[in-house]
């Protein structure tokens, strides 16, 4: 038995020695599995914190998890009593809590997934090409960024062409008048109903766009139609052939050249209408004067023919008063200035005061074109003349240096010297 001690003693004061040294391992081993578990529950407890704010499940409230300390031991939902009290299938408040916050991150992702397809779709309807915002990549955390802000950039670029839409809408219709378009700064507004939940009202916009169209169809269509008037100016006025104007290319985008061109023709036109009517108004005056003077022949001729007794009477009277006789007794007709009996005298049968001329007695037999007369009245000088044409028992004298000078019918005529003055020969070295 002694010797049996003697073996024991060391086999067991070796197992002692491993059982201390397996517990003090264990133990060891048992620390860092209790950090392990301590650092995974703070971890999910702050996963479903995270993962709560601003979702507003209100689970971030219920994670709960505080480490053992100096005299007190680990507590929360996730604490290791809670675990070993999830053997109670009543109570199961740690598998409850890591359940909690499996099911809100399998929210929030099918959050992430909505928004994605949503953002996809909205920039697809704004007509972004679907190649330019995939939705897998508003799902990844290294482009959802990007992705973003390039539906925000398009948004933005959508709403400024809708603006401009807009404003130029608004001009149109203040250049074509009549039309109102504030129904266009009118959005769509949502609406909430315990029925219907989220509802966006729609705004009435056709009316308005319907009323600015007809409007410019019918400020079209009058535009058509003085184009159609203004071409057809020359087919109107025909004999007007100065045309610079060219019809066609009132069409085109020189049509301003083309009425200010059309501007010339018609101010063309109207110098020629005015000349019309100034020639027009001096043919009628002409007329007139025509008219009266035929109204003045005819009432001479009327005198003339009143008078032709008495033009007789008075060639009687003046028949022996000079002139050469011929063989039946009657004076013969005078060729030349030589020729005349300057004591022969007439009388003045009429006086025209605008053409500057009278009308004698002393005919063919008496003067001939070019001989000088003096005309005087009671002894007293009234105007001197020379005998421009001579019939048988008329000669026309037309008055020289005077004017607006009344000579009465009956007023006397003479023959002047005059003319035997200018027709004298100079004299000659010779004599």
């Amino acid at each position: 038995m002694h010797k049996l001690s003697k073996i024991l003693v060391p086999i067991v004061a070796v197992l002692l020695i491993g059982i201390a040294g397996l517990s003090f391992f264990c133990f060891k081993q048992f620390q860092k599995y209790e950090l392990r578990a301590t650092k995974m529950a703070n971890g999910l407890k702050g996963t479903g914190v995270a993962l709560d704010a601003g979702s507003a499940t209100g689970i971030g409230g219920k994670v709960s998890f505080s480490e053992k300390g100096p005299g007190a031991p680990e507590s929360g939902s996730l604490s290791w009593p809670e675990f070993k009290k999830d053997a109670d299938p009543s109570h199961a408040q740690f598998q409850g809590t890591v359940d909690a916050v499996k099911k809100l991150a399998g929210d929030v992702i099918a959050q992430r997934d909505a928004s994605a397809n949503a953002i996809a779709a909205m920039t697809l309807t704004l007509g972004l090409p679907e190649e330019d915002m995939p939705v897998d990549e508003l799902q990844k955390i290294a482009s959802y960024e990007t992705r973003i802000q390039l539906a925000q950039d398009y948004a933005k670029a959508f709403l400024n062409r809708d603006n401009q839409f807009l404003q130029s809408l608004k001009k149109s219709a203040a250049i074509v008048g009549g039309v109102s378009l504030s129904v266009l700064d009118r959005y769509p507004q949502c609406q909430e109903s315990e029925e219907n939940g989220f509802t966006v009202s729609e705004v009435n916009y056709a009316n308005a766009l319907n009323q600015l169209e007809a409007k410019i169809r019918d400020t079209k269509t009058r535009a058509d139609t003085f184009q159609k008037a203004i071409a057809n100016v020359q087919a109107v006025l025909t004999h007007y052939r100065g045309w610079q104007f060219r019809p066609a290319e009132l069409a085109g985008t020189r049509y301003l050249e083309a009425l200010q061109v059309l501007a010339a023709d018609l101010q063309a036109i109207d110098k020629q209408l005015a000349e019309l009517e100034r020639t027009k108004a001096e043919l009628e005056r002409k007329i007139r004067e025509l008219k009266e003077r035929e109204d003045e022949l005819t009432e001479l001729r009327g005198k003339l023919a009143s008078k032709d007794q008495e033009i007789k009477d008075l060639q009687d009277k003046v028949k022996h008063l000079g002139g050469t006789v011929d063989e039946s007794g009657d004076r013969k007709v005078l060729a030349s200035l030589d020729e005349m009996d300057r004591t022969v005298t007439g009388i003045v049968l009429l006086q025209n005061a605008e053409w500057n001329f009278v009308v004698t007695s002393l005919g063919n037999k008496d003067v001939v074109p070019g001989a000088h007369v003096l005309i005087s009245n009671g002894g007293a000088y009234l105007a001197s003349g020379i005998v421009k044409t001579v019939e048988d028992d008329l000669s026309l004298v037309d008055l020289k240096g005077i004017k607006d000078v009344s000579i009465p019918v009956g007023a006397t005529v003479s023959i002047s010297e005059m003319d035997k003055l200018e027709n004298k020969p100079a004299s000659s070295d010779e004599d």
